[in-house]
Protein backbone atom coordinates (compact mmCIF):
# COMPACT_ATOMS: atom_id res chain seq x y z
CA UNK A 1 0.00 0.00 0.00
CA UNK A 2 2.72 2.45 0.95
CA UNK A 3 4.62 1.80 -2.27
CA UNK A 4 1.51 2.34 -4.40
CA UNK A 5 0.65 5.51 -2.54
CA UNK A 6 4.11 6.93 -3.07
CA UNK A 7 3.92 6.07 -6.76
CA UNK A 8 0.67 8.04 -6.96
CA UNK A 9 2.14 11.05 -5.15
CA UNK A 10 5.15 11.10 -7.46
CA UNK A 11 2.89 10.85 -10.51
CA UNK A 12 0.67 13.70 -9.31
CA UNK A 13 3.53 16.08 -8.56
CA UNK A 14 5.16 15.05 -11.81
CA UNK A 15 2.02 16.23 -13.62
CA UNK A 16 2.21 19.61 -11.91
CA UNK A 17 0.20 19.23 -8.70
CA UNK A 18 1.16 21.67 -5.94
CA UNK A 19 -0.36 19.33 -3.33
CA UNK A 20 -1.62 15.77 -3.46
CA UNK A 21 -3.06 13.16 -1.11
CA UNK A 22 -3.72 9.52 -1.83
CA UNK A 23 -6.00 6.86 -0.38
CA UNK A 24 -5.43 3.18 -1.06
CA UNK A 25 -8.42 1.03 -0.04
CA UNK A 26 -8.63 -2.76 0.17
CA UNK A 27 -12.23 -3.82 0.89
CA UNK A 28 -13.72 -7.27 1.50
CA UNK A 29 -17.34 -8.17 2.28
CA UNK A 30 -19.72 -11.05 2.95
CA UNK A 31 -23.52 -10.83 2.98
CA UNK A 32 -25.62 -13.89 3.91
CA UNK A 33 -29.43 -13.84 3.74
CA UNK A 34 -31.82 -16.62 4.65
CA UNK A 35 -35.51 -17.12 3.93
CA UNK A 36 -37.03 -19.73 6.20
CA UNK A 37 -34.38 -22.44 6.42
CA UNK A 38 -32.86 -21.78 3.00
CA UNK A 39 -29.93 -19.54 2.04
CA UNK A 40 -31.65 -16.98 -0.19
CA UNK A 41 -28.68 -14.74 -0.90
CA UNK A 42 -24.91 -14.96 -0.73
CA UNK A 43 -22.70 -12.06 -1.79
CA UNK A 44 -18.94 -12.41 -1.36
CA UNK A 45 -16.61 -9.89 -2.92
CA UNK A 46 -13.60 -7.65 -2.70
CA UNK A 47 -12.27 -4.48 -4.28
CA UNK A 48 -8.91 -2.76 -4.39
CA UNK A 49 -8.26 0.72 -5.66
CA UNK A 50 -6.59 4.06 -5.25
CA UNK A 51 -7.93 7.62 -5.14
CA UNK A 52 -5.82 10.69 -5.90
CA UNK A 53 -6.80 14.20 -4.85
CA UNK A 54 -4.72 17.14 -6.02
CA UNK A 55 -4.50 20.89 -5.76
CA UNK A 56 -3.16 22.54 -8.89
CA UNK A 57 -3.25 26.22 -9.92
CA UNK A 58 -5.58 26.79 -6.94
CA UNK A 59 -8.24 24.24 -7.96
CA UNK A 60 -9.18 20.79 -6.67
CA UNK A 61 -9.16 17.66 -8.81
CA UNK A 62 -9.81 14.00 -8.08
CA UNK A 63 -9.55 10.70 -9.91
CA UNK A 64 -9.63 7.05 -8.89
CA UNK A 65 -8.71 3.73 -10.44
CA UNK A 66 -8.78 0.02 -9.74
CA UNK A 67 -5.95 -0.49 -12.21
CA UNK A 68 -3.17 -0.35 -9.64
CA UNK A 69 -0.30 -0.55 -12.09
CA UNK A 70 2.22 2.20 -12.81
CA UNK A 71 0.35 3.00 -16.03
CA UNK A 72 -3.08 3.02 -14.33
CA UNK A 73 -1.90 5.19 -11.45
CA UNK A 74 -0.16 7.65 -13.81
CA UNK A 75 -3.31 7.98 -15.88
CA UNK A 76 -5.43 8.65 -12.78
CA UNK A 77 -2.93 11.29 -11.62
CA UNK A 78 -3.06 12.96 -15.02
CA UNK A 79 -6.88 13.07 -14.93
CA UNK A 80 -6.88 14.49 -11.39
CA UNK A 81 -4.49 17.29 -12.36
CA UNK A 82 -6.45 18.06 -15.54
CA UNK A 83 -9.63 18.33 -13.48
CA UNK A 84 -7.91 20.62 -10.97
CA UNK A 85 -6.70 22.95 -13.71
CA UNK A 86 -10.19 23.10 -15.20
CA UNK A 87 -11.69 23.77 -11.76
CA UNK A 88 -9.21 26.59 -11.14
CA UNK A 89 -10.53 28.43 -14.19
CA UNK A 90 -13.98 28.65 -12.57
CA UNK A 91 -12.87 30.05 -9.19
CA UNK A 92 -12.95 33.67 -8.13
CA UNK A 93 -9.83 33.11 -6.05
CA UNK A 94 -7.47 30.15 -5.73
CA UNK A 95 -7.83 27.63 -2.90
CA UNK A 96 -5.12 27.72 -0.26
CA UNK A 97 -4.58 25.11 2.45
CA UNK A 98 -4.62 25.92 6.14
CA UNK A 99 -1.46 24.96 8.03
CA UNK A 100 -1.66 21.38 9.35
CA UNK A 101 1.03 19.41 11.18
CA UNK A 102 2.26 16.10 9.81
CA UNK A 103 0.39 13.08 11.22
CA UNK A 104 1.67 9.51 11.39
CA UNK A 105 -0.71 6.98 12.93
CA UNK A 106 -2.00 3.42 12.72
CA UNK A 107 -5.37 2.28 14.08
CA UNK A 108 -7.41 -0.95 13.97
CA UNK A 109 -11.02 -1.00 15.11
CA UNK A 110 -11.48 -3.13 18.24
CA UNK A 111 -12.62 -6.71 17.72
CA UNK A 112 -12.08 -10.10 19.37
CA UNK A 113 -12.79 -12.56 16.56
CA UNK A 114 -12.17 -11.76 12.89
CA UNK A 115 -15.52 -12.65 11.24
CA UNK A 116 -13.73 -13.77 8.07
CA UNK A 117 -12.15 -16.64 9.99
CA UNK A 118 -15.62 -18.10 10.67
CA UNK A 119 -16.78 -20.54 7.98
CA UNK A 120 -19.74 -19.81 5.75
CA UNK A 121 -21.28 -23.07 6.94
CA UNK A 122 -21.25 -21.86 10.56
CA UNK A 123 -22.65 -18.48 9.62
CA UNK A 124 -25.48 -19.78 7.45
CA UNK A 125 -26.13 -22.60 9.94
CA UNK A 126 -26.74 -20.07 12.70
CA UNK A 127 -29.39 -18.27 10.64
CA UNK A 128 -30.99 -21.54 9.55
CA UNK A 129 -31.16 -22.82 13.13
CA UNK A 130 -32.82 -19.58 14.24
CA UNK A 131 -35.28 -19.87 11.36
CA UNK A 132 -36.16 -23.41 12.41
CA UNK A 133 -37.01 -22.21 15.92
CA UNK A 134 -39.14 -19.35 14.55
CA UNK A 135 -41.04 -21.62 12.16
CA UNK A 136 -41.84 -24.06 14.96
CA UNK A 137 -44.23 -21.49 16.47
CA UNK A 138 -47.80 -21.94 15.21
CA UNK A 139 -48.95 -18.95 13.17
CA UNK A 140 -45.54 -18.06 11.76
CA UNK A 141 -45.45 -17.94 7.97
CA UNK A 142 -41.99 -16.54 7.24
CA UNK A 143 -38.60 -16.37 8.96
CA UNK A 144 -35.74 -14.24 7.65
CA UNK A 145 -32.13 -13.72 8.68
CA UNK A 146 -29.17 -11.56 7.73
CA UNK A 147 -25.44 -11.44 8.47
CA UNK A 148 -23.05 -8.92 6.91
CA UNK A 149 -19.32 -8.43 7.41
CA UNK A 150 -17.01 -5.79 5.97
CA UNK A 151 -13.27 -5.31 6.34
CA UNK A 152 -11.74 -2.08 5.03
CA UNK A 153 -7.99 -1.55 5.02
CA UNK A 154 -7.16 2.11 4.25
CA UNK A 155 -3.84 3.86 3.79
CA UNK A 156 -3.57 7.66 3.46
CA UNK A 157 -0.54 9.74 2.63
CA UNK A 158 0.07 13.27 1.39
CA UNK A 159 2.83 15.38 -0.09
CA UNK A 160 3.01 17.16 3.28
CA UNK A 161 4.27 13.95 4.86
CA UNK A 162 1.25 12.52 6.70
CA UNK A 163 0.91 8.72 6.73
CA UNK A 164 -2.19 7.15 8.29
CA UNK A 165 -3.17 3.47 8.24
CA UNK A 166 -6.63 2.36 9.40
CA UNK A 167 -8.42 -1.00 9.43
CA UNK A 168 -12.19 -1.13 10.03
CA UNK A 169 -14.13 -4.34 10.73
CA UNK A 170 -17.93 -3.94 10.69
CA UNK A 171 -20.44 -6.68 11.45
CA UNK A 172 -24.21 -6.92 11.51
CA UNK A 173 -26.82 -9.53 12.39
CA UNK A 174 -30.58 -9.77 12.46
CA UNK A 175 -33.55 -12.15 12.38
CA UNK A 176 -37.22 -11.51 11.67
CA UNK A 177 -40.43 -13.45 12.37
CA UNK A 178 -43.59 -12.87 10.32
CA UNK A 179 -47.02 -14.08 11.42
CA UNK A 180 -50.15 -14.07 9.28
CA UNK A 181 -53.84 -14.82 9.70
CA UNK A 182 -56.86 -14.19 7.51
CA UNK A 183 -57.02 -10.52 8.53
CA UNK A 184 -53.56 -9.31 9.39
CA UNK A 185 -49.82 -9.73 9.17
CA UNK A 186 -47.38 -8.82 11.93
CA UNK A 187 -43.63 -9.08 12.38
CA UNK A 188 -41.05 -8.88 15.13
CA UNK A 189 -37.31 -8.60 14.72
CA UNK A 190 -34.15 -8.94 16.79
CA UNK A 191 -31.93 -7.22 17.79
CA UNK A 192 -33.02 -4.27 15.66
CA UNK A 193 -35.35 -3.37 12.84
CA UNK A 194 -34.36 -2.08 9.42
CA UNK A 195 -32.00 -4.90 8.51
CA UNK A 196 -30.33 -5.70 11.80
CA UNK A 197 -27.82 -4.45 14.32
CA UNK A 198 -24.61 -2.91 12.92
CA UNK A 199 -21.46 -2.48 14.98
CA UNK A 200 -17.76 -1.79 14.60
CA UNK A 201 -16.89 -5.23 15.96
CA UNK A 202 -16.13 -8.83 15.01
CA UNK A 203 -17.93 -12.16 15.24
CA UNK A 204 -18.28 -11.69 18.98
CA UNK A 205 -21.10 -9.21 18.39
CA UNK A 206 -23.15 -11.91 16.66
CA UNK A 207 -22.66 -14.19 19.65
CA UNK A 208 -23.51 -11.37 22.04
CA UNK A 209 -26.93 -10.80 20.45
CA UNK A 210 -27.80 -14.51 20.74
CA UNK A 211 -30.04 -14.91 17.68
CA UNK A 212 -31.12 -18.48 18.46
CA UNK A 213 -31.88 -17.59 22.09
CA UNK A 214 -34.32 -14.86 21.00
CA UNK A 215 -35.87 -16.61 18.01
CA UNK A 216 -38.82 -18.22 19.80
CA UNK A 217 -39.62 -15.08 21.78
CA UNK A 218 -39.94 -12.82 18.73
CA UNK A 219 -41.97 -15.51 16.93
CA UNK A 220 -44.44 -15.75 19.83
CA UNK A 221 -44.65 -11.96 20.03
CA UNK A 222 -45.40 -11.70 16.30
CA UNK A 223 -48.22 -14.22 16.64
CA UNK A 224 -49.56 -12.44 19.74
CA UNK A 225 -49.74 -9.16 17.83
CA UNK A 226 -52.29 -10.71 15.44
CA UNK A 227 -54.91 -10.80 18.19
CA UNK A 228 -53.71 -7.85 20.27
CA UNK A 229 -56.28 -5.04 20.75
CA UNK A 230 -55.72 -1.83 18.83
CA UNK A 231 -54.17 1.03 20.75
CA UNK A 232 -56.75 3.59 21.76
CA UNK A 233 -56.67 6.83 19.80
CA UNK A 234 -56.52 9.92 21.97
CA UNK A 235 -56.29 13.53 20.90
Amino acid sequence: MERLAQTALDAATGCGANYADVRVIDRRHEIIQTKNETVAGLDIGSSYGIGIRVLCDGGWGFAATQEVTNAGISEAARRAVATAKASAMCLERPITLAPEPVHEASWISPYQVDPFTISLEQKSGLLQDAAGIILSVKGITLAQGLLTFVREDKYFTSTEGSKIHQVFIRSSCGIEANATNENDRQRRSWPNSGGGQYELAGWEMVEKWNLKGNAQRIAEEAVALLSAPQCENKT
